[in-house]
């Protein structure tokens, strides 16, 4: 699936330094942030910023479409895929986002059977 979003996959490091922006330091299950606290002004000018790093790993129509008219919302989108792509993915609840490791999640699903 993420072939379909980028020409490159992302590292740990360019994901660390996208969630960065949105107040959260290291990439670890049960990390947090709040979206009313966040500055949209701060956090667009941010991205922009970012652009030039992320056009390396974004395929070129992506990054088009993610930063055409750029929003809070799209913000979210390209952290989304870039958490994807490393094995995390955004639980999100009223406005409250959770940062879950899906090794985790798979590892506590898992059941061992024995038959007697």
């Amino acid at each position: 699936m993420y072939e379909n979003l980028f020409t490159i996959l992302p590292d740990e490091s360019t994901v660390e330094t996208i969630l960065r922006l949105f107040g959260i330091e290291t990439m670890s299950h049960g990390e947090m942030f709040h979206k009313e606290l966040i500055n949209e002004d701060t956090l667009l000018q941010e991205f922009v910023k970012l652009k030039f790093l992320l056009s390396t790993k974004y395929r070129p129509y992506k990054l088009k479409q993610m930063y055409t008219s750029l929003t809070l919302s799209k913000c979210i989108t390209i952290l989304k895929h870039f958490l994807g792509a490393v094995g995390f993915y955004l639980q999100s609840a009223e406005g409250t986002y959770l940062l879950v490791d899906i090794h985790k999640v798979k590892k506590k699903r898992e059941v061992i059977v024995t038959f007697d």
